[in-house]
């Protein structure tokens, strides 16, 4: 005897049907679903990998520098590093072969971040003040606790804490002397030895700041005195 498809076994049995199919795409739906996620983490797991080699890469290579030791000058490889804050730092290695004056303070060279300029760096190798003007062929010295920093052409002071007393701010400017410093605005550099004397200016040994407005400040940044001047020579003392 025959079951119809009302029976209970024809039931059944079309129940088990419905479920194998219904497993058989369910299955089918997380093996897709496995794939397109599999695919998915592939990618960034390679970009870390990749960013994390550019961090290691960035960490471990310093800029060149350049400084005297033993009386002779010479330039060292991987010398000056960045923090994540944008500080400068000297390597370890080589702060132990720096020679600080008695304030604790060394003069570095380094002519990527401070452009051709030197660096005062303190026996923790944090570089305390940038952008400092070569003078006799050296780190300008400090004058009255006060050296002149070069920030986009223009002249300022900064302390032996590396704080910025007078912003950058004149375009030409002596070292302070006695408390007061000789200043300009509107001033242009010339060849100290051409006629006229904004000629030569790329060929000559020695410049000077001819123009502009002159003036006579204190260690606050106060004009005590405004100084007379002409176009062939400037009012820094000799």
């Amino acid at each position: 005897m025959g079951c119809t498809a009302n029976c209970p076994m024809a039931r059944n049995m079309q129940v088990e049907n419905l479920m194998r199919a219904f497993l058989a795409a369910a299955f089918i739906c997380l093996a897709l679903l496995a794939t397109r996620y599999s695919a998915q983490t592939v990618k960034p797991q390679s970009e870390t990998t990749d960013s994390q080699s550019a961090a290691i890469h960035v960490a471990t290579t310093g800029d060149t520098c350049a400084f005297e030791h033993r009386k002779e000058m010479a330039s060292y490889p991987n010398c000056v590093f960045q923090d994540d804050h944008g500080n400068l730092f000297i390597a370890p290695e080589y702060v132990k072969k720096l020679e600080f004056d008695p304030y604790g303070l060394a003069a570095v060279f380094h002519d990527v971040h401070s452009g051709h300029l030197f660096m005062y760096v303190n026996r923790k190798g944090r570089v305390i003040i940038k952008d400092v003007p070569i003078s006799d062929n050296w780190a300008e010295e400090f004058s009255d606790g006060l050296v002149r920093i070069v920030v986009n052409k223009k002249i300022g002071f900064a302390d032996r804490r590396g704080e910025i007393v007078i912003a950058p701010k004149y375009d030409g400017g002596g070292p302070f002397d006695h408390g007061y410093a000789v200043v300009c605005l509107g001033c242009r550099e010339a060849c100290a030895m051409s006629d006229p004397p904004e000629s030569r200016l790329d060929v000559c040994e020695h410049h000077i700041m001819t123009g502009g407005e002159w003036f006579k400040i204190d260690k606050a940044d106060r004009v005590v005195a405004r100084l007379p001047t002409n176009n062939d020579k400037s009012p820094l003392p000799e």
